[in-house]
């Protein structure tokens, strides 16, 4: 399999979904509820369905998006900024600084994961 750092995204996404999912969930929606799990819960939120807690939970993803930017080597960092939409977007002239690198890789795992949520389908 070709490594490819669209791949990467998708894995460090996916990682950053599995621990949101084992987060356990004060059952905001309901004891009837099927958004039984953080994750669901989240995506709800962000499909408009927005919650007294809505922004601790968006604070809540964002540490998670921040952890694996800082799990990643510098290597790695400064493989994906390359992939970000700060590069693409030609936000930056020149090459941000490690810290910059790792900021920018977490807003665009944020991004993803956000979009992810949007694209859910909720239980019904």
């Amino acid at each position: 399999m070709q490594y490819t750092a669209e791949a990467e995204f998708c894995r460090l996404a996916e990682a950053i979904l599995e621990r949101l999912r084992r987060i356990p969930t004060g059952q905001l929606s309901g004891d009837d509820s099927p958004l039984t799990d953080f994750w669901l819960e989240y995506a709800a939120q962000v499909q408009g369905e927005h919650s007294f807690v809505f922004n601790e939970h968006e604070r809540l993803v964002r540490g998670e998006c921040d952890a694996c930017a800082e799990s990643l080597s510098a290597s790695e960092v400064q493989m994906l900024w390359l992939e970000t939409s700060a590069y693409w977007d030609g936000t930056y002239e020149g090459s941000p600084c490690l810290s910059e690198q790792r900021e920018l890789l977490s807003d665009e795992l944020l991004r993803r994961v956000q979009k992810r949520a949007a694209d859910l389908d909720l239980p019904v």
